[in-house]
């Protein structure tokens, strides 16, 4: 596969996995609302704004993983997407 398309389905894939992992972590924290879920609201709320930093949690083992694969289009693709949403992240605190 071309290197560029590789690129792009890296980019592709981080932009799915923020969607994901929040999609399930917004039903776990969201899905039985009680007053005793108040700390985990406090713990998404944390992650919504803090993206830049949770997406460390799965993007450097799927780096690792890729990079053991010998994936190089892919692994630039995700690189490239975690530091596309850090920056893009960083610029909302400073607006």
């Amino acid at each position: 596969m071309n290197e560029v398309i590789q690129v792009f389905l890296g980019i592709l894939i981080v932009a799915v996995l923020h969607l994901l992992i929040f999609t399930i972590l917004g039903k776990l924290v969201f899905g039985g609302i009680s007053t005793a879920n108040y700390g985990f609201g406090i713990i998404y709320l944390f992650a919504v704004l803090g993206i830049g930093i949770v997406q460390l949690i799965y993007v450097l083992p799927l780096i690792a993983w890729l990079k053991r694969q010998q994936q190089w289009g892919l692994m630039r693709g995700v690189m490239i997407g975690a530091i596309l949403t850090a920056l893009l992240n960083a610029v909302c605190y400073l607006l």
